[in-house]
């Protein structure tokens, strides 16, 4: 599927599956107003400008498909799945609110100019899994953040903040690389691992 002009979506669900692409114009504004999910999976590709997932849906990404955006992503959903080889790639923003769960597993999300920004319940980094950024990470969780061995955060031109309202973990093999300041707040025990992190 591929479209030139912006595009505007509005359906409870949307799957891309079995190898398919959808590719909206360089600079293109894609809209989703999602209640459900929007799910890819079996090497699927996206690829637009600003990807804008709306109306409280959930994104699924698996099995190697891709996000490629040239612009912002912006969502406003339940909750963020990217499991096995999956990708989401921004060049600029990424801003993610009001979700329930986030949760990397074995996956990336980058943006290759910009900032992250994740308001979320929990938020879990597994199996090898990185959240890349430029200018900065702020990870604001109502409850715990997690991140296991193997897993990474990368900051290359700014800061990294997290606060949470539960329990942070960072387990042993965990690597954070953040080039300025780092700021880590709970509500609830900080475990940085039986021998710290990298």
């Amino acid at each position: 599927f591929t479209q030139a002009p912006d595009t505007n979506i509005t359906t409870p669900t949307l799957t891309i599956q079995n190898g398919a692409s959808f590719t909206s114009a360089s600079g293109k504004k894609v809209t989703m107003r999602v209640s459900n999910l929007f799910s890819m999976t079996g090497s699927t590709q996206f690829s637009a400008g600003d990807l804008l997932l709306l109306d409280g849906g959930g994104i699924s990404l698996v099995s190697s498909s891709t996000v490629t955006l040239t612009k912002n992503f912006v969502m406003e959903g339940s909750t963020v799945e990217i499991t096995t080889g999956a990708r989401l790639e921004a060049t600029g923003d990424i801003t993610i609110t009001n979700d329930d769960s986030f949760s990397l597993i074995a996956a990336v999300m980058r943006t290759t100019t910009g900032k992250l920004y994740a308001e979320v319940d929990s938020l879990s980094l597994t199996s090898g899994s990185s959240l890349n950024a430029i200018t900065g990470i702020t990870i604001m969780s109502a409850n715990t953040v997690d991140s296991n061995s193997g897993s990474a955060i990368t900051v290359t031109g700014g800061s990294f903040e997290v606060t949470a309202g539960g329990q942070i973990e960072f387990k042993e093999g965990f690597n954070l690389a953040v080039r300025d300041n780092v700021r880590i707040q709970s509500s609830g025990t900080i475990n940085l691992g039986p021998d710290g992190f990298n």
